[in-house]
Formats: structure tokens, C-alpha cells, sequence
């Protein structure tokens, strides 16, 4: 049936205009008082639990009640609130829901939004005391599904929300049943799934050893020619493309063998004569300076200094022979520097000079004569043009666990930072005359430092005009000489 009530309870529209209960009784009604406080716009409905209906005469169904708040317009034209009652013949609902299944012992029912029982199949077991639901897991639920289990079996739970009423529609089926008849299935599956996936793995296994193994022989060939690049690479027996692979293999091995050969030998041919020719440049310079000292004193008459002169040269030459070895002590090399200064000084006379090497730097080795031509432009670029007396420190000490660094410091007219710059840069040297007679000792030092101990070592200048300039050269610390021998002319 359809109600319309008005808001003092009293009847105000039924299809059949049969009475009803006395007004005071509607309104004691839940879903009369209830949605009479409601606000229209908010749409707000009221459901009730399943009751028997009782508002009709002699029509005593069971019905779910639905009310709601509306208005109507009077015959003055006024709005006025009233109440819209719907009943449902539960009858109906019970028979829909008792009529779904969900597999053997599934089944569905309904609560209301204060989580009490509208409708159950086991109803009257309930009512009876017979059945109890498991009410309490779902009463937080709003929708969704989980698993639990209750009175010792597991269910899995479906929710569902219904508009409006906040009802839930609740659906319980029973795991056991839903895995019924599969476990056999699946056994087949997977045992099947099993015998497949090792024939496969057999089956691959075989026909993948029998293609890759020759190329695996030729991979450790590869591997062990790092460690034994004298021996040929074993041929590799198998496809026609591997047998030409292995093949092609041996003859770069071979060829490379043959570049390599070639090759070390040009670089040492290269760096032999490199070494020669840059150490000819330097002793031709030093022995004409020399010899041009010897003259001068020789025609002053001065026969006394001639002989010291003569056998401090005769010195230098025994350190600059060196018996062929191209590597000698710090200490000998600083020997030929003495020498050299001495006779330097007898002929200018205009000069002093200094030289500390400690105890525990004398027995590093060295290649010989990057001293001397360093103190030689000391003294013809830097103190012969010096009005007060010149002088030269020459220091040696250790600059790090790797390192020795060796300075010759003078105070001679110094030199501009232009000039600096062209002293290495051989193409400058040979367009520039002054630049050429200045810089011949020291590039080739710089030339031969570097090709003896690589680009890390070697010569750099610092230098201020009429101030001075020192020479730092840089070279290796090592523990033991290492003697070259260099082949006479």
C-alpha cells in the first residue's frame, strides 16, 4: 500500500480511503516520527525492519516500511509538510533472495544499518537459537569481500551496500565448496605443466650443448691467450661456420703476433735513436764553450790554470763517457757540475756558487748531463751580463715518496715570461735566433727527461727580470740503477 499522511497523523491521501489507526497512534509510529524532523531537501528515507502491517483493516501482511517527508500545497495555497509511507510485501524479497544460490550451501541475507538481522534463510533456526550469524566481522564492512573462519570452516564473505537505506546485502560461500572437484583438475594441470617444462629443459639442454660447445672451446682459447700469447690456438672441430671462425681466429692471432713484434721493435729502434741524437746535441755545445775557455786562458799565459782547466775537462769527459751507461749516480752527475762550474769560474771569475745534495739522495740514479746545460745558460744567458758578482745555488731533495726534484737558481737579468714560453716550443726556436741560442740545453734536456720517464716528469722555469731565474727539474726516485747501454759511435 501507498500512504500520504499529514503532519498531525492524520489520513490525507490512500488509494483505497480506508481507515486507519487513530492518528495518535501514527504518530507514535518510528517511521512517522523519524522523518517528520527530516529536512525536505536532503533527501533523507526511512526503511523499517520486517513487522507485520496493521494500518489497513483487515490486511495483515508482512512489509517492509519506507517513509519519507514531503510537502503538499493546502486549498489557502500554503506548503505543508506530510509523510509518504510505502509498504513492501516482504514476501517478495524473501522469495528473491531465497532463490539465489551460491554453490551448494551459499546463501544471502540482510542488514540493516544498525547491523541487526532483516532477513535470513535460517531465520526461524536463528529465532530458535538453533543458528547464529557472524554479524560482529561484518558490522565495520561497508562493501567488498575477505575470508574468515567461522564455527570451523572457511567462508569467504561477499558485502554489497544498498543506496539509501544502508542496508547490506551480505553473501557467505563456503571455500571447501568452491574448491570441490577442482584439486583434481589442478593436480592434472600441473603435474602435466611439470612434464612438459622438463621435457623442454631436456630437450634444450641437449640441442643447446651440442651448438654452443665448440663456440665455448673457442671462448676459452680466447680467454687463455692473454696468459699464454706463445702457443697457437688449438683448432675448434664443429659447424661449418665455427671450424671457419676458429680458423680466421688463428691466422689474427698469428698476425697480430707479427705487428706486435714489429712494432716493439720500431719503437725501440725510434727510441734509441731519439736518445742519441738529442744527447748529440748537447755535448757538441757544452764541449765548444769549453774548449773556448781553454783558448782565452791559453792566450792570457795563464799555463798553470790551462792544466787545471784541461783536467777538470778531462773529468767531465770521464762522467759524460760514463763507460757507455747512460744512467749514473746523482752524485757523479753533480761531480760533472762541480767540474764544470770550476772551470767556468776560473774563466769569468765573476761568480759563486752553492750545491747541497744530502746523504740519502748520492746513490738514486739518473741520466746523465740534464744538470750541466741547465747551469750553462745560468751562466751565459743569466750572470755573464752582470755588473755585481752572480751565484748559483744548485739544490736536490726529495719533493715526495716518488719524486726528486733538483732546482739551479741564479741571479742573473732573468728572463721575460714571452721568452719562457717559446724555450720548449721547438718551431719558435727555429724561427727565432736569440730564442734558439738561449733554449738549446734546455729543450733537450726537457726532450730527453720525458722520453726516459714519461710526460710527468721533466723541466719547468721560473723567472723574474733582473731578479733571476730557477730550473726545476723533475725526475723519478728510484731504488736501483737502471743502466742502458748506449752503442758507440
Amino acid at each position: 500500500s501507498i500512504l500520504i499522511f499529514k503532519a498531525d497523523g492524520s489520513l490525507l491521501l490512500s488509494p483505497d480511503n480506508k481507515s486507519t489507526l487513530p492518528k495518535n497512534e501514527i504518530i507514535s509510529q518510528d517511521w512517522f516520527h523519524t522523518v517528520l524532523n527530516y529536512n525536505i531537501d536532503d533527501y533523507n528515507m526511512y526503511f523499517s525492519a520486517p513487522h507485520i502491517q496493521h494500518l489497513i483493516p483487515l490486511k495483515f501482511p508482512w512489509v517492509i516500511t519506507f517513509s519519507k517527508k514531503i510537502y503538499y500545497v493546502d486549498e489557502n495555497g500554503s506548503k505543508q509538510n506530510a509523510i509518504l509511507m510505502i509498504d513492501m510485501n516482504f514476501s517478495l524479497i524473501s522469495e528473491m533472495i531465497r532463490s539465489a544460490t551460491l554453490g551448494t550451501n551459499g546463501y544471502l541475507y540482510i542488514l540493516d544499518n544498525k547491523a541487526e538481522i532483516i532477513y535470513h534463510p535460517k531465520q526461524t533456526l536463528i529465532y530458535a537459537g538453533l543458528f547464529s550469524e557472524d554479524t560482529e566481522a561484518i558490522e565495520q564492512q561497508v562493501f567488498g569481500t575477505f575470508v574468515n573462519k567461522y564455527k570451523g570452516r572457511d567462508r569467504l564473505t561477499i558485502i554489497q551496500t544498498v543506496n539509501n537505506s544502508k542496508w547490506k546485502l551480505v553473501g557467505v560461500v563456503y571455500l571447501d565448496e568452491l574448491t570441490k572437484g577442482m584439486n583434481k583438475i589442478i593436480f592434472f594441470v600441473i603435474l602435466l605443466t611439470i612434464i612438459l617444462s622438463l621435457s623442454s629443459i631436456i630437450v634444450t639442454w641437449f640441442v643447446t650443448k651440442k651448438i654452443t660447445a665448440p663456440i665455448k672451446l673457442l671462448e676459452k682459447e680466447m680467454d687463455d691467450f692473454e696468459f699464454e700469447t706463445s702457443r697457437l690456438p688449438y683448432p675448434i672441430e664443429g659447424s661449418t661456420e665455427v671450424v671457419a671462425l676458429s680458423k680466421t681466429y688463428i691466422q689474427m692471432i698469428i698476425r697480430i703476433r707479427k705487428l706486435m713484434g714489429d712494432i716493439v721493435t720500431a719503437q725501440d729502434l725510434k727510441r734509441k735513436s731519439e736518445f742519441e741524437a738529442l744527447e748529440a746535441k748537447i755535448n757538441p755545445h757544452f764541449l765548444y764553450n769549453t774548449l773556448d775557455s781553454v783558448i782565452w786562458l791559453a792566450e792570457q799565459g795563464d799555463t798553470e790554470d790551462v792544466v787545471t782547466l784541461v783536467q777538470a775537462l778531462s773529468k767531465l769527459f770521464r762522467v759524460s763517457i760514463s763507460s757507455g751507461h747512460e744512467i749514473i749516480s746523482i752524485e757523479e752527475e753533480i761531480e760533472h757540475v762541480s767540474n764544470y762550474l770550476l772551470i767556468q769560474k776560473m774563466r769569468y771569475q765573476n761568480f759563486d756558487f752553492e750545491i747541497d745534495l744530502p746523504d740519502e739522495l748520492k746513490n738514486c740514479p739518473t741520466i746523465k748531463l740534464i744538470i750541466q746545460p741547465i747551469v750553462e745558460n745560468a751562466i751565459y744567458h743569466g750572470i755573464k751580463y752582470l755588473v755585481d758578482p752572480g751565484f748559483i745555488t744548485i739544490k736536490i731533495k726529495s719533493e715526495d715518496d716518488k719524486s726528486i726534484l733538483i732546482s739551479v737558481a741564479d741571479n742573473g737579468v732573468g728572463i721575460d715570461s714571452d721568452t719562457i714560453e717559446s724555450l720548449f716550443d721547438q718551431e719558435k726556436r727555429i724561427n727565432n735566433k736569440e730564442s734558439k741560442s738561449n733554449g738549446i740545453g734546455l729543450s733537450n734536456v726537457q726532450e730527453r727527461i720525458k722520453l726516459a720517464y714519461g710526460e710527468e716528469y721533466g723541466v719547468s722555469v721560473e723567472s723574474e727580470l733582473d731578479l733571476g731565474t730557477t730550473v726545476f727539474i723533475k725526475i723519478p726516485k728510484q731504488k736501483a740503477l737502471v743502466k742502458l747501454k748506449v752503442a758507440s759511435s
